[in-house]
């Protein structure tokens, strides 16, 4: 019986000692499971911000960031909107470059119609100057006048509060232009009208007709400017993809490039050490007992948080394109790191 027990004991002992030398120098495979979301390999947006801008944003998810944002400021009260052209309908095909609508601004439009307006006002009173004719009622002519110093002393004051509000940064510099071209207008205005009262009082002389030619010249410029600035709204996609609906209401224009898909899924922080890019990964396909597979393209250097547990974001490109991958699924797969130790192995098994 005492013997019997030795033997045992011998044996515990025996396999305890093999036990420790084996541990640390058996390894197995790390396979670490992991949830993915399918992302785009780009995606461009045009979305309207809470105070009417209109922001487009391009996001590179290939390699992790945000490629371009630019913004088309409005002033607050102007009925700006996107129009898109309608024969774009939903997976339509998007090439780079391709023109899908049109920012329009009823300001832009105000003052398009002004300028407009005053350029065939200044052409008219030029024709009158050069015939000859005169209107018959200096009152009018008086009273025009008297209009023009007033719209023009008004402005005067306003482009001062908003020669204010641009030195503080509070409005953009292109709607302060704006405000400065009207005064200019109306300073013109104010030399037509004269040109047009001395016309009725005593004929048109040789320097009135140049004065007025002149204005014409640059009521034309700024004519141009406005319609050059007007062309520069129209929209084209920086990227090649489809064209989708969106359903929130603040999203105008969605396009994804979909020639290629990226898997995002979260890592632990704990298995970061054991992950680098190029590490494979692999991902069950909905529906199908095949998988798709590929590598890490690169991972995240910013630490976040699920709760208590640390993370940090990981990407893969796959190795092919599989019809049954969408933008937006969500897929179960793993990530297939270095070997470990057993005894590391068994370390983790019971910590997760």
């Amino acid at each position: 019986m005492i013997r019997s027990k030795w033997f045992i004991t011998g044996g515990i002992v025996v396999t305890a000692a093999v036990l420790a030398y084996m541990l640390p120098v058996i390894s197995v495979p790390l396979n670490i499971p992991v949830t993915g979301k399918v992302m785009p390999v780009q995606e461009w947006l045009l979305t309207r911000g809470p105070n009417g801008e209109i922001f487009s944003t391009w996001n590179d998810f290939l390699h992790g960031g945000t490629q371009n944002i630019t913004v088309a400021q409005f002033e607050r009260g102007d009925l700006a909107g996107f129009e898109l052209y309608p024969f774009i309908k939903s997976n339509f095909a998007i090439s780079a470059g391709d023109t899908l609508g049109r920012i329009h601004s009823s300001e832009w439009k105000l003052q398009l119609a002004e300028y407009s307006g005053n350029l065939q006002q200044a052409e008219a009173n030029l024709a009158v100057l050069e015939s000859g004719e005169a209107p018959g009622v200096i009152a009018a002519a008086k009273a025009n006048l008297s209009l023009a110093k007033q719209q023009t002393e008004q402005q005067e004051n306003i482009l001062a509060r908003w020669e204010h509000l641009l030195s503080n940064d509070l409005v953009p510099r292109d709607r302060y232009d704006l405000e400065q071209m009207k005064l200019l207008l109306y300073r013109m205005n104010i030399r037509i009208t004269e040109a047009q009262l001395q016309t009725v009082t005593g004929g048109a002389k040789a320097e009135v007709l140049q004065s007025a030619q002149v204005e014409i010249h640059n009521l034309k410029q700024s004519l141009a400017i406005l319609l050059e600035r007007a062309d520069s709204q129209y929209i084209t996609s920086p990227i090649p993809g489809v064209f989708l609906r969106s359903t929130a209401p603040d999203t105008l224009v969605v396009v994804q490039d979909t020639a290629a898909y990226v898997i995002y899924f979260p890592l632990k922080l704990e298995n970061r050490i054991f992950i680098q890019a190029g590490e494979e990964i692999e991902f069950k396909l909905p529906g199908k007992s095949k998988k798709a597979k590929g590598k890490i393209s690169w991972l995240d250097h910013q630490v976040r948080y699920n709760g208590n547990e640390p993370f940090i974001l990981a990407a893969g490109t796959l190795d092919e394109l599989h019809p049954e991958l969408m933008s937006g699924l969500i897929v179960q797969g793993k990530v297939s790191g270095p070997n470990v130790s057993l005894i590391q192995f068994i370390i983790r098994y019971f910590n997760s």
